[in-house]
């Protein structure tokens, strides 16, 4: 039995292991089969017969083994049909048992799943909520700071959005969200964190990157979006946007609320000096 746990615990490292897990408990494979959280809802599920046969085993041979113990322990006589039955009931019951019990836990992890993408993720771009967005880049800062790496962040707002809204309405509007978020996403790398923070407003973390590479990155990004041409029913929607940019610039007594200040004042002042430009802390 205990070589039977340890092959599946095994088996179990190496589908986490598939998934990029890094939350491995040495000795949890009860707690992995049962309620581990550490075990993503795919590998569960794919492998749900696994688990009925690892329980059923396991709960036949601890039957027989009790049965064995309690009949020595009073003398009684080791019949072959005490042992039959010892072994039959667990065979029936524990299948049908584990097999609801597996699948009550698929359902609650791919339900968390779905709320958990709900409460990160914008529903109409896809991107981090404001409040994912924010978590996220207060971790990545400490990150940062503690390894005396470089962090720029970026504000990018649509300029006269609400003219489309008013002109398109809101569908022509979500139609540009939609297309703006998807340039953004094509246009970063995987390690960069990018966010809706409401309304047409926008933020990118750069990890990594100092604000003269920041700024050529977020030039690209504003210059695509100037040739993009936004197709909504029969028309075609263009726009522009402004960019506030800032970056830790090695202090290390920086909170994220003060780069997300920074990076507001240095938007107001794009779209104070006429709207389609990036302006970076630096600049007065």
């Amino acid at each position: 039995m205990i070589a039977l746990v340890y092959l599946l615990d095994k088996f179990y490292r190496y589908e986490l292991n598939q998934f990029h897990s890094n939350n491995l408990v040495i000795g949890s494979m009860i707690k992995l089969i049962f309620t581990g959280k550490e075990v993503p809802y795919q590998v569960r599920e794919r492998y749900r017969w696994l688990i009925v046969l690892t329980i059923t085993g396991i709960t036949i041979m601890s039957s027989l083994l009790i049965t064995y113990l309690v009949l020595i322990l009073t003398n009684n006589p080791l019949l072959p049909i005490v042992f039959i039955i010892a072994a039959l009931v667990p065979a029936i019951i524990s299948p049908i048992t584990t097999w609801a019990i597996s699948g009550l836990i698929v359902k609650t992890q791919k339900l968390e799943e779905a709320y958990r993408q709900i409460a990160c993720y914008d529903y109409l771009t896809g991107l981090l909520t404001r409040r994912a967005f924010i978590e996220q880049g207060e971790g990545l800062l400490q990150q940062c700071v503690r390894k005396n790496r470089s962090l720029s962040l970026a504000f990018l707002d649509l300029d006269k959005f609400k003219r489309v809204n008013d002109v398109y309405g809101h569908a022509g509007g979500d139609k540009v969200l939609e297309t703006f978020a998807q340039l953004m996403k094509d246009a970063i790398r995987s390690s960069d964190i990018v966010g809706r923070l409401g309304g047409e407003e926008f933020a990118i973390l750069l990890p990594d990157t100092n604000l003269e590479y920041a700024e050529g990155v977020l030039e690209k990004i504003k210059q695509k979006l100037v040739q993009t041409q936004i197709a909504y029913l029969e028309h075609t929607i263009t726009i522009t946007v402004s960019i506030g940019l800032t970056d830790i610039q090695n202090r290390i007594d920086i909170h994220f609320s003060d780069l997300l200040q920074q990076a507001d004042n240095a938007l107001y002042k794009a779209k104070e000096s006429g709207r389609n430009r990036i302006v970076t802390s630096e600049e007065k």
